[in-house]
């Protein structure tokens, strides 16, 4: 189906969740049915019509499926232009989603910090999304816009504040605390990722932590 020729132009993809709510109240509050023709979404009925009954209207359409069931989400991602999604964790309840997204032509949002699944992603679907000429956007939120700030803010500004040596240092520093939350998530069962494809290197100005899933 042409995108232009869907039904919906937005469905929130987990609006029974705090952060889904938040997002069906803003457009709520924001957008008129001519404006925006928009859906909310989930897999506990009773929970989306909690939602709908508390902060929206009986005008928004309610659209059950469950992440772990490619036929219903197919349904649902076939309805829409855009899919917005703030089910996570991505690694273990996202993946489906994009998949169907990518299947039915359809854009995808969500508010992922889960670099290692967002580079996955990137890997399996880039090129077909390209040929589908559809948009995977990740990070789109609260859970990352921090994190870019800071990172920004103090690449703008190290070089002002210390010495090549302190540089090198301050690399092997951040690379040790970013390796400490990614090592104890492996112990986990929840990546298809074996520690002999961990591998850092040294290129003589940073640390680099280089995963390879299988």
């Amino acid at each position: 189906m042409s995108i232009d020729k869907k039904e919906f132009d937005v469905i929130i993809w987990g609006a029974s969740g705090f952060t889904g709510r938040l997002v069906a109240e803003y457009l709520f509050q924001n957008y008129n049915k001519d404006e925006l023709n928009w859906a909310i979404a989930g897999r506990d009925i009773k929970k989306l019509n909690k939602v709908k009954d508390q902060y929206l209207d009986q005008n928004i359409s309610v659209i059950i499926a469950d992440s772990f069931d490619e036929v219903s989400l197919l349904k649902m991602t076939e309805r829409t232009k855009v899919i917005c999604t703030t089910v996570g964790p991505y690694a273990k309840y996202g993946s489906q989603l994009v998949k169907s997204c990518v299947k039915s032509k359809t854009h995808y949002c969500d508010l992922a910090g889960e670099a290692q699944w967002i580079r996955k992603m990137i890997d399996i679907y880039h090129e077909t999304a390209t040929e589908n000429q559809i948009k995977i956007v990740n990070s789109c939120g609260f859970d990352s816009v921090p994190s870019d700030l800071g990172v920004y803010y103090i690449h703008k500004n190290i070089s002002k504040k210390i010495t090549k040596k302190y540089k090198i240092y301050l690399n092997i520093l951040v690379i040790i605390l970013f390796s400490i939350p990614i090592l104890i998530y492996l112990t986990t069962n929840n990546l298809n990722i074996n520690k002999k494809y961990i591998s850092p290197k040294f290129d003589g100005k940073q640390m680099i932590m280089v995963i390879q899933p299988l």
